[in-house]
């Protein structure tokens, strides 16, 4: 789980030499992470198959804002399988 790593090792959007860093950078497929908002990068895969939320960003603004929508309920990802 995130956290869990050893010192040394830093998510790809932490690294403090990252060349990318003045370019906004929206990402999903992390559930485990959660939402992020840092460094420029924003996570957006909240678990909503798990449980959690459906989270949408509004980029129409200066400030990117979050929108998190409530999902009905952990599924049973076999089922889409």
């Amino acid at each position: 789980p995130p956290g869990t790593q050893q010192p040394d090792r830093l998510p790809w959007y932490e690294h403090p030499a990252r060349l990318s860093r003045d370019t906004r950078i929206l990402f999903g497929h992390w559930s485990a992470l959660g939402y992020v908002n840092a460094h420029n990068v924003w996570a957006l895969d909240t678990g909503c198959l798990w449980g959690g939320a459906l989270t949408a960003l509004r980029i129409d603004q200066d400030t990117p804002h979050p929108v998190h929508l409530p999902c009905m309920g952990q599924q049973d990802p076999r089922r889409y399988m």
